[in-house]
């Protein structure tokens, strides 16, 4: 199951409170739509987790919602977060310790 850092759930609470889904949003990992984009995966914040969504608790009860393929995917990962030198969160994957 994916693992979520502690950076990553402050970031998904501060994400979810400005849009607005406090509470019971999060963030939704899922397959891209579009086979063209070569991103394999797609991030959003959410205001719930779609019919069928893992649903990922993190600290400071953040929530990451998965998509079948993204939760067999992420499997022995974390979900980590930095902010780039333009101030703006990126969010990425690294390998469990």
């Amino acid at each position: 199951m994916l693992d979520i850092s502690p950076q990553a759930s402050e970031a998904i609470n501060s994400l979810t409170a400005q849009a607005g889904h406090a509470g019971l949003g999060g963030i939704r990992i899922s397959t891209a739509d579009e086979p063209s984009t070569n991103s394999g995966l797609t991030l959003m914040v959410a205001d719930r987790p779609i019919l069928g969504d893992e649903i990922v608790a993190g600290a400071l009860g953040s929530r990451v919602f998965l998509d079948d393929t993204a939760a067999h995917v992420l499997t022995d990962l974390v979900l980590d977060v930095r902010s780039g030198d333009d101030g703006i969160l990126h969010f990425t994957l690294r390998d469990k310790l």
